[in-house]
């Protein structure tokens, strides 16, 4: 847990400008994503895989597009089960 607080403040730290994003949504995200991995044990690549669909997820980005994942489908699903 310690590992996600520590990956979610440096992002917070690394981020410069502010164009009208709630960053603390994003990079919560990606400090759990990270906790997440630790605790089940992911490997380099499986973690970077995982944070990938947590970027997918929280902030819908194309890249799914440039690299012809599979991601890009998942947010729409995603968008279906989770109640507004």
């Amino acid at each position: 847990m310690t590992l996600g607080n520590d990956i979610t403040c440096r992002l917070a730290l690394a981020t410069k400008a502010h164009s009208g994003w709630f960053y603390s949504s994003i990079h919560g995200v990606l400090g759990t994503a990270v906790a997440c991995a630790r605790l089940l044990g992911l490997d380099a690549g499986q973690t970077a895989h995982a944070l990938g669909i947590a970027l997918s997820l929280v902030g819908g980005t194309q890249q799914p597009m440039v690299e012809r994942s599979l991601t890009k489908r998942l947010g729409g699903g995603i968008s279906r089960v989770v109640p507004p």
